[in-house]
């Protein structure tokens, strides 16, 4: 059977600028259809019963299994475009709270309101501790904003680290969001959180810093030969104030379920570890900040000048011995950022160690290496090695192979992610 194109085009994962005019074959629609004004579901109704409607047909849903009676048959005929986005909101509550944040990144507005209507928690954290509101209004997406606002979403729901709306779109300089969010606070009722909603790990945010105060003549930058790419190590160019508040957010963030379940997996079998994962947005960009300023500041003859910094980002803790990483090569991720004028994929991995010991005999070193094994029992030449000093940067492409050294002496702390290196700086 042939499934609606409309259907089968957004799960795609295409972009709607890069649409033509044609027919489905399915359905006979035309594409130009797509921005047709339908009549709102949401007309006369109050913000506070469409967040109800809305959180109702949401737990309906399963949180985790997919129910088979609830998948949708493919027999579907969609009149518009719009029609079909009802087909791919996810259909477990775990899978519709990420495509709303996947949505949001992507400003896909149609994709927003179709699992609006189709039911989510409006103040539900996506997998980094971020509700949907402040997301976008740290992006600066008005018309995204204004939809969540209109179904209820309410500006006075942090994220997990205690950052507002109001307070990212205002750090982040987005006026027009910050003027929309202020309106929005004027006209609030009382309101009481929902009890599902995790409570956040701070009262207020903690301070933004604008860039970080070092001794220039103490820094030290390592270009690593034999890498298609910037490849660099950084010593010394982040000071201890911004390290010290780094580690202080990694204590504060939840554990990565998926890598309790893999910690518990290789905990059973005898010197088998693996490092706890918390993940973190940055969605003031102090973090990112720092970094890539660090880089365009110390990394000679403007080779990574106009980085671009992920503001998603992992921390890695190895509070235990035997741990260690299997060689492996990163992927690319997408960069997310306020323009949205045309999708841009990271190039580099970065990582900066917050604790670790520089000394060969407490292991954990990060080896960067010339090829992949090609079985288990082989074993590659190392190009170099990088052991876990505080205070160092590590850069490296995203194509270049590495392992974890087994780290002997705990414990050993890194945040990781991804940034961009433009094209002129990888020639």
């Amino acid at each position: 059977e042939v499934r609606c194109f409309w259907v089968k085009f957004l799960y795609s994962g295409a972009s709607h600028a890069e649409m033509l005019e044609f027919r489905c074959v399915k359905c006979n629609s035309r594409s130009g259809t797509l921005w047709k004004t339908l009549e709102a579901a949401e007309f006369g109704q109050s913000p506070e019963y469409l967040r109800l409607k809305s959180f109702e047909k949401f737990h309906q849903l399963s949180r985790t299994e997919l129910d088979p009676a609830h998948v949708p048959k493919y027999n579907f005929c969609a009149r518009e475009l719009e029609d079909s986005y009802a087909q791919v909101v996810g259909f477990t509550q775990e899978d519709r709270i990420s495509r709303l944040s996947s949505s949001i990144d992507r400003n896909d507005f149609h994709s927003v309101r179709a699992i609006l209507r189709s039911g989510v928690d409006v103040h539900a954290y996506n997998e980094y501790g971020q509700p949907p509101l402040v997301t976008a209004a740290s992006l600066g997406l008005d018309g995204i904003v204004s939809l969540l606002l209109q179904y209820g979403a309410r500006p006075e729901v942090t994220s997990f680290l205690g950052v507002s709306a109001v307070h990212t779109a205002k750090v982040n300089e987005h006026f027009s969001t910050l003027s929309i969010l202020e309106k929005a606070e004027r006209s609030l009722d009382d309101f009481t959180l929902n009890d599902n909603i995790p409570k956040p790990a701070l009262s207020h945010p903690l301070e933004c810093y604008k860039g970080c105060v070092v001794d220039a003549s103490k820094v030290n930058v390592i270009t690593i030969e034999g890498v298609s790419g910037p490849c660099f190590v950084i010593d010394g160019s982040l000071d201890d104030e911004w390290l010290d508040t780094v580690e202080e957010i990694q204590s504060l963030l939840p554990v990565e379920s998926q890598s309790v379940e893999k910690f518990l997996k290789h905990n059973k079998k005898p010197g088998k570890e693996c490092a706890k994962r918390k993940r973190l947005c940055d969605s003031e960009g102090w973090i990112s900040h720092a970094i890539s300023s660090a880089l365009e500041t110390y990394v000679p003859d403007n080779l990574v000048e106009g980085v671009e910094v992920s503001r998603y980002m992992r921390y890695l803790h190895y509070d235990r011995p035997q741990a260690s990483l299997a060689p492996h090569v990163d992927l690319a991720k997408g960069l997310i950022d306020a323009s949205h004028i045309r999708p841009r994929r990271s190039t580099h991995t970065f990582i900066v160690y917050l604790r670790g010991e520089n000394d060969e005999s407490a292991g954990g070193a990060t080896n960067l290496l010339v090829r992949l094994p090609k079985h288990a029992t082989d074993y590659p030449p190392i190009l170099y090695q990088v052991r876990p000093r505080r205070n160092r940067i590590l850069i490296f492409p995203h194509l270049t192979p590495h392992s974890g050294e087994t780290v002997v002496k705990p414990p050993k702390l890194l945040l990781r992610g991804e940034l961009r290196v433009p094209e002129k700086s990888q020639l």
